[in-house]
């Protein structure tokens, strides 16, 4: 029998897609689209979620105007997390690890996968960041800031280094450490490319752009209330909230967050490794 399941895996958590009901082109676009991420799982045994993907054509699962934000709306609903955007519904349920989602023609799979990526890391003690992730050497360093910040500007000036994502990225804690790790998640405007690599967290920085280089020690609400803004996903529903909160702190309570005041040149690496 032939087996249409694509193996994806991302920070160590493997999904198993079914995507069997899906047209070819569908398929291949899948294998295109996250090829460096797909690959028998980890670990041997049951994935850390298995889900089948349809494509059925008909009405739009949210209304939506072009000139508007695309509406997404999640919510759990018993043990069943659900998702809906304008062509993508599903639901997963992680007792289980089992969901289903349902695509329009327009949908993409992505929109999905985020969201559900996002909880999975949360209720392992990680988190789904808005932020760039670099390699450089044996360590991991984290660029987060708002849309604007600078986190692809950063990226580009690190010739040296490894970009795991300039625009989504994942902390898990593994042994005792927090590991940073490449998705193979893209924004709406970034082009970057990912890597599947990953690499212990030596540094949390927020982004200023300012005339000079310059670290400034961040602590306390201040600090975790940053972070815990680059939580796409999870905050808006109050359990998420509070689990975020909760993962921010012990994240912070290892590796010290700083404020990198910055100008677009690649003179803020000699004031990181000062």
């Amino acid at each position: 029998m032939r087996d249409d399941s694509l193996w994806l895996t991302v920070a160590g958590l493997s999904v198993r897609l079914d995507a069997a009901a899906l047209p070819t082109q569908r398929r291949l676009g899948l294998s295109a689209r996250y090829g460096d991420f797909l690959g028998a799982p980890v670990a041997a045994g049951a994935p850390v979620a298995a889900l089948t993907v349809a494509e059925v054509d008909g009405d739009d699962f949210l209304p939506w105007a072009d000139n508007a934000a695309l509406p997404l709306r999640v919510e759990w609903v018993g043990e069943r997390l659900w998702v809906a955007s304008p062509w993508e519904r599903g639901w997963f349920d992680p007792a289980r690890g089992a969901g289903a989602v349902t695509l329009r023609p327009r949908g993409e799979l992505e929109n999905f996968l985020r969201v559900m990526m996002a909880w999975l890391c949360l209720q392992r003690g990680g988190l789904l960041l808005h932020a760039c992730g670099l390699r450089a050497g044996a360590c991991g360093y984290l660029f987060a800031g708002p849309s604007g910040a600078g986190k692809s500007t950063v990226a580009a000036l690190s010739p040296g280094a490894t970009v795991l994502s300039d625009d989504l990225v994942i902390v898990r804690p593994v042994r005792g450490r927090y590991r940073v790790y490449g998705t193979p998640f893209h924004g709406s405007t970034s082009t970057a490319a990912r890597c599947a690599g990953s690499a212990v967290l030596a540094g949390i920085f927020f982004l200023v752009q300012a005339p000079t280089h310059a670290l400034v020690p961040l602590e306390g609400p201040a600090a975790l209330a940053q972070l815990a803004a680059t939580t796409p996903f999870v905050t808006t529903l109050p359990a998420g909230a509070a689990l975020t909160l909760g993962v921010c702190a012990r994240l912070l309570s290892q590796v010290a967050p700083q404020a990198l005041h910055f100008r677009p040149d690649a003179g803020f690496w000699e004031v990181i490794y000062a």
